[in-house]
């Protein structure tokens, strides 16, 4: 188990990185279905809104990022 500010720092970074990539307009595609990125949760998932639905991926093997060309 992470201690507890271990866990923060992580949190922390985790976030810090994330929201570069929000803040450039990131999508992802995950089995064909294209989202984007709006956070990450307190479990550490990350939260997504698609054409239909809103999603929350815990498992980020498969994801594939798309940064638009600025």
């Amino acid at each position: 188990m992470i201690a507890a500010t271990d866990s923060a720092k992580l949190s922390q970074s985790s976030w810090k990185a994330l929201s570069r990539f929000l803040s450039r307009g990131v999508l992802t595609t995950l089995d064909g279905e294209m989202y984007r990125p709006t956070g990450m949760n307190n479990s550490g998932e990350l939260e997504l809104v698609g054409i239909e639905e809103r999603a929350v991926f815990g498992d980020l093997d498969g994801i594939f990022w798309i940064l638009p060309n600025h």
